[in-house]
Parts: C-alpha cells; sequence; structure tokens
C-alpha cells in the first residue's frame, strides 16, 4: 500500500493520455524456475520505480514486459502479479489492473494483497467508496495484521468524510507498521485536521525522522510549522510558549532553504518569532525579546517584499509588531496606512488596519502629553489634543467595519479612555488645569 500511494499522482495524470487500445505484451513460456522469476520481478520493479520518480509511463510499460517475463518462470508468483496490477494502474488501464487482482485472489485465496488492491483501485482512483469498503474490510478479515489495509481504510473513510471512523483505524496501522512513513505522515495530517495536534506532531516528527520525498517533507514540515504555532498560541507557560515556537521556526528555515521565494514560510516565522518575543516580554526580559522583535521585523518585511501588492496579512502584523512591541508608533501608521489603500480588502481588514491607526495615534498623543508634561509646556498639550482626534476619527471608521459585538466593545472600551485623556489634555491646552 505504501507503494500504491505514491503511485496515485501519476496514475491520474496517465489515465487521461493511456489507450485503452494498450497492446499485452506476449507471454511467454518457460520451465518453472522461481529464480529467474525473481529476477525479472527485480528488473520490473526497477523500471516502475523509474516511472514514478521520472513520470514516464514509457517506463510502465517496460514494466510490464518484464513481470510478464517473471510471471512465465512461476505462475503463481504473487510479488509479481501485485507489480503488473500497479504498472496497468499507471498506464491507466484499470480494467486490466482489476482483471490481475481478481487472478491473485485466486491464486492465493489465503491472501488479502488482492482484494486490498481492489480496494485501493476502487476507492482511491474510482471513488467508488462502497466496493472499496468491501474488499478493504475482506482484506482485513484475511489478515488482521495486515497494517496497509487498515491504512487503506482509514483513507477511505477520510475521502468519505467519515472521520470518526478513522482514528482506530489509523491506530491499527501504526502499532502493526509502526516505522512507516507515509502512514505516519498520513495519520499526523489527519489529526492535524481533526484538531489533535499533539498527536498530529508527535508522528510527522517520527515520519520525518525516517524519512519521506521532497515533497513530502515539505507538506510535513508546512503542517508542523503551523501546528507549533498554533499549540504555543494556546500555551499558559511561557516556556513551553517559547519552545514550541522556536519548533515552527525550525521548520520554518528549512522550508525557507528549500524555497526562498515563498512570502508564507516567512510570515510564519515571523509570527513565531514575535511569539517568541512576547513570552520573554512576559518574562521581563526586554533584552532578549527585543531581539526577537527584531527578527520578526525582519522576516515580515521579507514576506511584504514577495507577496502580492493587494495582500494585508504581513503588512498588519508588521504595523501590530511596531505598536505592541518595538513600540514604533510612526513605522506602524505607514504599514496600516498601506493596508488601508490596497484594493478589494475585506471589512476585517479594513477593521484591523483602522483600529492600529488609533492605536498608534492614542499611544503617540500620550507621548506628547508625558512630554509636555515634563518640560511643564501646555503647547503639548495642545498637540496632545490633535493626535487624540487623530486617534478617536480612526477608531471610529473601525468601529464602521467591525462585526463582531466583542470587537465593537474593546473599541468602545477605547474611546472611553480616548476621551479622558483627551480631556485632560484639553484641560491643560486651555490651561484650565495643570500637568498631573
Amino acid at each position: 500500500m505504501k507503494r500504491s500511494f505514491i503511485i496515485i499522482g501519476i496514475a491520474l495524470l496517465a489515465i487521461s493520455c493511456a489507450t485503452t487500445g494498450q497492446s499485452v505484451p506476449k507471454q511467454e513460456r518457460h520451465v518453472y524456475n522461481p529464480d529467474s522469476a525473481k529476477i525479472w520481478y527485480s528488473i520490473a520493479r526497477d523500471y516502475e520505480t523509474k516511472a514514478e520518480i521520472k513520470k514516464d509511463t514509457s517506463y510502465f510499460r517496460r514494466a510490464l514486459k518484464n513481470y510478464y517475463r517473471s510471471i512465465s518462470y512461476d505462475t503463481t508468483f504473487e510479488p509479481a502479479y501485485l507489480g503488473l496490477a500497479k504498472s496497468y494502474i499507471g498506464l491507466g488501464l484499470l480494467d486490466s489492473a482489476k482483471s490481475v487482482y481478481n487472478k491473485v485472489i485466486k491464486l492465493h485465496p489465503s491472501s488479502s494483497k488482492g482484494y486490498q488492491g481492489l480496494g485501493f483501485l476502487y476507492g482511491i482512483i474510482e471513488k467508488n467508496y462502497t466496493e472499496a469498503e468491501k474488499y478493504y474490510k475482506k482484506a482485513i478479515e484475511i489478515d488482521p495484521s495486515n497494517a496497509d489495509a487498515y491504512f487503506g481504510l482509514a483513507k477511505l473513510y477520510e475521502k468519505e468524510g467519515k472521520p470518526e471512523l478513522c482514528d482506530t483505524l489509523y491506530e491499527e496501522a501504526i502499532k502493526k507498521k509502526p516505522n512507516c512513513a507515509p502512514l505516519l505522515k498520513s495519520a499526523g495530517l489527519f489529526y492535524k485536521e481533526n484538531g489533535n495536534l499533539e498527536k498530529s506532531t508527535d508522528y510527522l516528527e517520527k515520519a520525518l525522522k525516517i524519512g519521506l520525498s521532497k515533497k513530502s517533507e515539505k507538506e510535513v514540515r508546512n503542517s508542523l510549522m503551523d501546528s507549533y504555532i498554533k499549540l504555543a498560541g494556546k500555551e499558559k507557560d511561557n516556556n513551553k510558549k517559547i519552545a514550541l515556537y522556536k519548533r515552527a521556526v525550525v521548520h520554518a528555515d528549512s522550508l525557507i532553504l528549500t524555497d526562498s521565494t515563498k512570502y508564507l514560510y516567512y510570515y510564519e516565522r515571523g509570527v513565531a518569532n514575535e511569539g517568541i518575543g512576547d513570552a520573554y516580554s512576559a518574562k521581563k526580559m526586554e533584552k532578549v525579546a527585543h531581539k526577537y522583535y527584531n527578527l520578526a521585523e525582519r522576516d515580515y518585511k521579507k514576506a511584504i517584499e514577495l507577496a502580492d501588492v493587494n495582500n494585508p496579512l504581513p503588512s498588519i502584523k508588521l504595523a501590530s509588531l511596531y505598536i505592541y512591541g518595538l513600540r514604533n508608533f510612526q513605522e506602524a501608521k505607514v504599514y496600516a496606512n498601506k493596508v488601508i489603500s490596497m484594493e478589494n480588502i475585506n471589512d476585517a481588514y479594513k477593521y484591523w488596519a483602522y483600529f492600529l491607526l488609533g492605536e498608534a495615534d492614542y499611544r503617540i498623543g500620550y507621548g506628547i502629553y508625558s512630554e509636555g508634561k515634563r518640560k511643564r509646556d501646555y503647547k503639548y498639550a495642545c498637540d496632545a489634543v490633535s493626535t487624540y482626534d487623530n486617534a478617536k476619527n480612526n477608531y471610529m471608521n473601525a468601529l464602521k467595519y467591525a462585526n463582531d459585538p466583542s470587537i465593537k466593545q474593546t473599541i468602545n472600551n477605547r474611546l472611553d479612555a480616548l476621551q479622558k485623556s483627551r480631556k485632560l489634555a484639553y484641560r491643560v491646552c486651555h490651561r484650565i488645569a495643570t500637568y498631573k
């Protein structure tokens, strides 16, 4: 079953271009010789592997020829029949593959492989889930130790949208075949999809350690990066939070090494570095926190450089980082305004951008007022009033685009606090009161 999953992409591609009139290699007849059967089988397997790697169906035809040669020396040699069926699938000759699997069932009625093959063909390729389920269950009935049959049935139920039936099957398959990287990968991705991030990351890390193809490794690292960020976001203990974010950074680093053109890798690494900074800040380790905030700033800027010009996400995150982490309020306004100027952004981003503008102006106003207080100069209070008014306008714009009642309440709370600060600055500006 492990090799069957590798072949899906090639098989589906081949279905559209292979001719149903593909001629079957002329079957040779030789004196029974199991050693010769194994030799020709090995040669056929090499061609099959080349077909998968090079995505060249001509190698499947060569594999067919040599599988038939293998069978000509041993007409009951099951591995050659199974390879023959896979090559037919690779060529898109599904009826021929079914005939071969049925031949396996007749020759080896106590073997589960023929039933397993039909389960794969009907379920994964033809999407005939009812028929596939019947064959997978028969394979498990004949051989309860067949991990690949459990694996196949679990994938089948996933495709049918029946996740509640998958858990036990994956666990049974892993129990029987604990070092199968594709199985661990599939189970890990299933558990992530269904919210069990702890089990997902455990299985995916094991799959990586055992070894995966480059394409699978990329998919697994993407999943792990995202899962560790989500786990860290829910973690209360700052030390554990830091450890989880750092794991996300490791996978982001690896992904960037393989492809430095994807904005999302830098964006996710920025989120992780910012999260590490927040955790260190909560531990009152501001110098270390600032180091990670700087790393996040670098990553967000790179993400902005690589992303589509109308992608608001990295700019929003950078504006937020400037406000709450690096406290560079003027730069925050630059990136929040950048988002507002983008075309066709949805209301959620408009709300967020205006809210951040409000936050920046509020803090700038407070800084101006504090400077005036230090210098005992009332003119600063007047500038603070003007900046507070800008903040109010931005908060009010944010309120227009906010839909969630809790978000609206947050904005109203900010407006209440802002009004108190503005009133105080106004009184000082007009010399009704003195700095306090």
